[in-house]
């Protein structure tokens, strides 16, 4: 691929990279058995359009400063008291998960919700990385952990253990 044909894959991309981010937001606003049902595969999407497509395309031809790695973000305003957990996951199950994912130095939010999520997975419980989000705005409400930036853009912002 050349570099003109780099640059017109990139702007198609983008076009579903922030369709993809209109998309949920709009399903943050559904019931939340239609966000449960939604809100992980759309994430998915994205999460694979960023890190595969979007560096294959990349590390071919950098295209310039404005690469959406640094344009785009995952903002999830659910708040806390909007949550109700499944069944099979209590609140300290969940605040154990995420304090274990921390480390004393700063991690970027999307890392510590994609790894909580994955060991909620691997124990056959399915939660949605907003409902990981909220809780992760909620300790940081309450003053149980340290953050760096707004934790509702996930991939710009991060948090630690406090001290």
């Amino acid at each position: 691929m050349d570099e003109a044909q780099a640059s017109e894959i990139k702007d198609h991309l983008l076009y579903v990279a922030f369709a993809l981010e209109e998309a949920i937001a709009a399903v943050s606003h559904l019931p939340s058995a239609d966000q449960k049902m939604l809100t992980a595969p759309l994430h998915k999407l994205l999460d694979s359009l960023h890190s595969d497509v979007f560096r294959l395309v990349y590390e071919q031809h950098p295209l310039s400063e404005d690469w959406p790695g640094d344009l785009l973000t995952i903002v999830c305003d659910l708040r806390w008291k909007e949550v109700t957990l499944p069944e099979s996951i209590s609140e300290q199950d969940l605040d154990a998960v995420i304090l274990s994912k921390l480390k004393p130095h700063a991690l970027k939010v999307a890392k510590v919700i994609t790894d909580v999520g994955k060991v909620f997975e691997e124990r056959g419980h399915s939660i949605d990385y907003d409902v990981i989000s909220a809780r992760i705005r909620w300790l940081d409400d309450v003053d149980r952990i340290k953050s760096f930036g707004d934790v509702r853009k996930w991939r710009h912002s991060e948090i630690a253990l406090k001290a």
